[in-house]
């Protein structure tokens, strides 16, 4: 039988990848999807375009409304939040962030790239921009962790 922290780490888990897809869908429909050329196609011949967004924020706040009970469970146990932030924990975390510093630059320089060669407007880069910042450290830390 799993313990305490176990279940914690496991719903932690699964709420980070919730988070991550429903971001990725929301702002990735909300920002990309419009603004590249022949989005009307798109959204006239496979799904319309308010349908995946309503669908990627309904999954965003459902795993949100997760993280905020879970938030909410470990306040009550200041014990179990402190093991669950262990060194381990922390060092992944800090790991990540710089990983993340340099895949964002790397984002960064191939849209520089692309700019010259498909000619990208300066908002489309932005959203991209944008969209890899979010979503690039939970991803990180979650690749990292699952080598553990």
């Amino acid at each position: 039988m799993p313990t305490e922290k176990e279940k914690l780490v496991d719903s932690n888990k699964k709420i980070s990848i919730g988070l991550s897809i429903g971001a990725a869908v929301w702002f990735g429909s909300w920002f990309l999807i419009d603004s590249f050329p022949g989005s009307d196609f798109l959204s006239y011949f496979i799904i319309p375009l308010p349908v995946i967004w309503i669908a990627g924020f309904f999954c965003y706040l459902y795993y949100l409304i997760r993280l905020l009970r879970m938030e909410r469970r470990m306040k009550q146990n200041p014990e179990l939040a402190m093991t669950l932030n262990d060194e381990y924990t922390q060092h992944i975390r800090f790991k990540s962030l710089g990983i993340t510093y340099w895949i964002i630059i790397v984002v960064i320089i191939l849209l520089l790239v692309l700019e010259d060669i498909y000619s990208l407007s300066a908002s489309i880069d932005l959203k991209i921009i944008f969209l890899a910042v979010i979503l690039t450290p939970n991803i990180v830390f979650l690749i990292m962790d699952r080598e553990n």
